[in-house]
Parts: C-alpha cells; sequence; structure tokens
C-alpha cells in the first residue's frame, strides 16, 4: 500500500500541471466574448510553424532612385504602403514622377503614395517593363510597346526610342536587406481563441497532442478512483482499530 500511495502522490503532481492548464484554458474558453479572443491576433512565427502556416517570404524586391518594390508570395509593398495588383508584381520604373508596375496582363499606373492612378490592359502577360530614356518600355513576349508621353496608352514597337531599354530586374539582396523587406510584409496571424481551444484539446500539437491529452484524462479518471479508494481503504482501517473484533 506504501507504495500506491507513493506512486499518486509523484504522479499527481505532474498531473496537476495539466489540471491547471485545462482550468485556465477552459475559464478563458468560457469568457471569450468579453476577453475578445476572437479579435485578438498571434502572430509569432513558432505558433504559425505548428499550424503549418507559412512566414512571409520575399520573392523580389524592385527599386528605381526614390522608392523600393517589396514582393511577397500574397502581397506587395511599396515603401511602407500595400498595394494591390491582379498578379504578382514583375518590374517598376519610375516616370515623370509616376511610378509604373508590370502586373500579369496588367500596365499599373501608381502616384508615389502608392495611390491608383490607372491600369492598362495588355493582350499578353507582361514579362518585363523599362525605360529608354523618358519613356516606359513595356515587352509581353513577341510584342513590345510603349508607353505615350500623356502615359495613357500603349503604343506599338515600330514608335520605340532609339536608346536602349534599361529593363527592370529584381536587385540583389544581402541576408540583412532581406530580412529588413521580409519585416515590411504583412504578417499571417491566427485568433487567440482558436490557440486557446486547440490548446485545450491537445490539438494544438497534432493528432499526437490529442492522443496525449485523453491519455491525461484517463490519468486523471485513474487519480480519482484511486484517491478515493485510498480514503476509503484508511477508513476502514482505522474503524478497525477503533473497534476491534
Amino acid at each position: 500500500m506504501k507504495h500506491v500511495i507513493k506512486w499518486h502522490r509523484y504522479f499527481g503532481l505532474v498531473i496537476a500541471f495539466f489540471v491547471v492548464l485545462l482550468a485556465t484554458t477552459g475559464i478563458l474558453l468560457n469568457h471569450t466574448e468579453e476577453l475578445e479572443l476572437s479579435q485578438q491576433k498571434i502572430s509569432n512565427p513558432l505558433l504559425l510553424t505548428l499550424y503549418g502556416i507559412p512566414a512571409p517570404e520575399v520573392i523580389a524586391v524592385f527599386t528605381t532612385p526614390n522608392h523600393r518594390l517589396v514582393r511577397g508570395k500574397q502581397a506587395a509593398i511599396l515603401d511602407n504602403h500595400q498595394i494591390t495588383a491582379p498578379s504578382p508584381v514583375n518590374g517598376l520604373v519610375e516616370a515623370n514622377g509616376i511610378l509604373v508596375l508590370a502586373s500579369g496582363e496588367s500596365v499599373i499606373l501608381l502616384t508615389p503614395d502608392g495611390e491608383l492612378i490607372d491600369s492598362i490592359t495588355t493582350s499578353a502577360p507582361v514579362e518585363r517593363i523599362g525605360l529608354a530614356g523618358n519613356r516606359v518600355i513595356v515587352d509581353s513576349g513577341d510584342t513590345k510597346y510603349v508607353l505615350n508621353e500623356e502615359m495613357t496608352q500603349l503604343q506599338p514597337s515600330q514608335n520605340l526610342p532609339e536608346a536602349a531599354p534599361d529593363w527592370s530586374t529584381p536587385a540583389a539582396l544581402t541576408k540583412a536587406q532581406r530580412d529588413q523587406a521580409t519585416n515590411l510584409l504583412p504578417r499571417n496571424s491566427i485568433p487567440l481563441e482558436r490557440v486557446i481551444l486547440d490548446l485545450h484539446s491537445g490539438r494544438l500539437f497534432g493528432y499526437a497532442g490529442v492522443i496525449v491529452f485523453d491519455l491525461i484524462a484517463i490519468a486523471m479518471v485513474v487519480l480519482a478512483l484511486t484517491g478515493l479508494w485510498m480514503w476509503l481503504w484508511r477508513n476502514r482501517r482505522r474503524n478497525a482499530r477503533r473497534n476491534p473484533s
């Protein structure tokens, strides 16, 4: 019996941690609306890894003398402003104080603050964009265009300037520069309510976590039953000593 009591005591100390965890997360979940847990977001990289959510990744960075555009998998950041583009951006130039970027089958004109001026559709996806002097050149594979001086429409290739275009290409980045560019991209996040719920059930750690928490629940039942059994055993022994037959 001494071994059972000793085992019960030490095993209870281990299970006590999970009792506190389950009780705390349960109380929080009961007051999720008051605490606004669903509105609070968590973007911890380690936690997002557990959910299989990828961290922001820089695909390319395009620069002009005065501006920088960071292209990620799901977003594009012009300086410090997130911009909307129909397809991933693959080039950026600046002419007459206007930013012109290539995105899929579109040429998009923006103000220096990232506000949309116009979007011009091309007949084929734009492969690259560049400058010849102060004129914007668009290459759609078999066809090249030049943006007219008013910057309102694309003209066919026979009107190209004589100067060779300076094509926009992704900038070469050091690790520090890539890390700095990554910090500009919006981070994925997950509601705090979801994290607490998954922690309460063990799903935060995948299927193995669910099994572990199931075993812990069984252990709690076993501890409760063995505790009751030991209490009855001691009472019976105590009564036997008081009333010897």
